[in-house]
């Protein structure tokens, strides 16, 4: 099938993306007006639990997928490895959960929607084989679909049974139902690699991808640490007021991920083609939007913030609408940081990322222990804040000192061997 221009791939992502995570979104807000705010607890937690497995599922192989042109690996070894990795992650999971202090309905609700993230995971093979063909209106769609299906079904049985158990049950179902009817059947249309998956490519692919993987579970750890304490030495009902403040501010790194996502192919075009000035020019300006984009959260956090707040979660919420300026950072830099990762991911200096995430959790669990049972959700901003401005640091010294010299040894006829 015929490629998209790069214009109408971003628009369609764009798109797509936007409504899946506004509808994400819109569930946080829902749940509050029609349970409360402690079962909203309970969908943060399961949110944000479930975050660090789903990054055992993704494997950090999306990035290296899209940017693989040659072909090192086939398509059916890409998707034997994420059934791989899906199984593990909700084995991980469901072990987890055995070991702490919640309650029948937690367990049961942090579990299914690791069920329902499961969804995200599998077709996101089949998105990056799209993104590849430069066909990224197949994902738009997909998303859009899934994003209104599932808060659709979210709602009626929210609605209609009071329990959120059977409401994330209701939108992993409608998930897997479209990916059935439609991703696998399109993506199958744009063609998939007829060479069968061998077990020597899934496993050599999961070792070069070993670093990925680390790498996105431990970037989601320092997300979920804070969020952790929190809800151990507060309750659910102080976490579900943070996550109802913090929510709103998904929007700043969703709009991150429409700037460099598509580009990430145009990335490994650059580099393979042992173009540098391209490849940094396309990067700067990537960094710049990046940051134009974190000047408009906070003027809106300063214009809108409270009275939109209040507006979606009533007069309760406005006593914490302060936080949401710390929020606004703290997912700009996370967005940065994903884009300086992939990258570094780009030029396979994936080994690199660990080190900076290491120095990232290491501060965020010892701020954590220190502030946030003294503090609470303010204790819980100063510990994400800190944590990623040190990791960013860290990664941005890592692409300066290693985009010029693997742009150098490419050129010199040395770079591909180490690809």
């Amino acid at each position: 099938m015929q490629q998209l221009s790069l214009k109408k791939n971003m628009m369609w992502n764009s798109l797509g993306t936007t409504v899946y995570l506004f509808c994400q979104w819109l569930t946080s807000v829902l749940v509050v007006r029609l349970v409360g705010f402690t079962t909203a607890g309970y969908l943060s937690l399961a949110m944000s639990l479930s975050s660090p497995f789903l990054c055992i599922a993704l494997y950090g192989i999306r990035n290296f997928q899209v940017s693989d042109l040659a072909h090192t690996y086939n398509d059916r070894s890409y998707l034997a490895a994420r059934m791989l990795t899906s199984a593990v992650s909700l084995a991980v999971c469901g072990g987890f959960l055995l070991l702490q202090p919640y309650n029948a309905q937690q367990r049961i609700c942090v579990f299914l929607y690791m069920v329902y993230r499961i969804s995200e995971a599998y077709v996101d093979v089949y998105h990056g084989i799209c993104q590849r063909a430069m066909r990224m209106d197949v994902i738009g769609k997909s998303m859009l679909v899934r994003g209104v299906a599932s808060l659709m079904a979210f709602v009626a049985v929210l609605a209609a049974t009071g329990r959120l158990e059977w409401a994330i049950l209701a939108m992993a179902a409608v998930c897997y139902a479209v990916i059935l009817l439609y991703d696998i059947p399109f993506t199958h249309r744009l063609g998939i690699q007829p060479d069968a998956g061998s077990a020597r490519q899934v496993w050599g692919m999961l070792g070069r991808c070993l670093p990925l993987v680390v790498n996105a579970f431990l970037s989601t750890v320092i997300i979920s640490i804070p969020r952790y304490y929190l809800e151990l030495y507060h309750g659910s009902q102080v976490l579900g007021i943070y996550a109802s403040v913090a929510t709103p501010a998904v929007i700043i790194q969703t709009l991150a991920g429409f700037l460099f996502n598509p580009l990430i192919t145009v990335f490994a075009r650059h580099y393979e083609a042992g173009d540098r000035p391209a490849f940094m020019k396309l990067l700067g300006k990537t960094a710049l939007a990046i940051g134009a984009l974190a000047a408009a959260g906070l003027l809106g956090c300063a214009l809108l913030g409270s009275a939109a707040l209040g507006l979606l979660f009533g007069a309760e919420i406005l006593p914490y609408a302060y936080l949401l300026y710390a929020v606004v950072l703290s997912s700009c830099l996370t967005a940065f940081i994903w884009f300086i990762g992939a990258v570094l991911t780009v030029i396979r200096k994936q080994n690199t990322l660990i080190g900076a995430n290491l120095l990232g959790v290491g501060i965020c669990l010892g701020l954590s222990l220190a502030l946030v049972g003294r503090y609470g959700m303010d204790g819980v901003n100063i510990s994400i804040l800190v944590a990623l401005a040190a990791q960013a640091l860290c990664m941005v010294g890592y692409a300066f000192y290693y985009i010029p010299r693997r742009f150098a040894a490419k050129n010199s006829g040395a770079g591909s061997v180490q690809q």
